[in-house]
């Protein structure tokens, strides 16, 4: 478990000190949806039994905390850090990014640190990735147009 941590929670977080200097509110405000976001789908992943998290022997929901809590939040954050950053077009950074995860997943599906069953595959973890980024980016566009919370673009400046 510890090199599961080290990998895929501690490591993301490594990374993403470069977007806590840069723009530490964004961290604060896309992290936890993404959690709760990325806990909802691997727990309904996990529960109807169509994917596996390593270790096998420890409880699923357990397992999935690395991911859940570390490099998923992490590569949403960056996605939205981009949109907002870039003139690249939104879906095209949405689309690169679901295309990254999803290529991230099936390095840890070829080392065996998930187990696809009952008909799950590569091409479903492409679109169980895609959902959650659209989400994410959906509540970032909800944020930064509404003018009576305080929007991305108040917490900047």
């Amino acid at each position: 478990m510890i090199t599961f941590v080290l990998l895929y929670m501690a490591l993301p977080w490594l990374a993403a000190l470069i977007l806590v200097y840069k723009d530490y509110r964004l961290i604060l405000v896309i992290s936890p949806i993404t959690s709760v976001i990325a806990f909802i789908i691997n727990g309904w992943g996990t529960h109807f039994h169509f994917w596996r998290v390593a270790p096998y022997s420890m409880d699923q929901y357990i397992s999935a905390m690395p991911y859940n809590l570390g490099i998923f939040p992490v590569l949403c954050s960056y996605m939205i850090y981009f949109i907002s950053v870039s003139k690249i077009d939104d879906l095209l950074l949405i689309f690169v990014f679901t295309l990254g995860t999803t290529g991230l997943e099936y390095l840890s599906l070829y080392r065996n640190h998930i187990v696809y069953d009952h008909g799950w595959t590569i091409y479903w973890t492409f679109i169980s990735y895609l959902i959650p980024y659209f989400l994410v980016y959906g509540y970032y566009r909800l944020l930064t147009r509404k003018d009576d919370i305080n929007s991305f673009r108040k917490l900047r400046h």
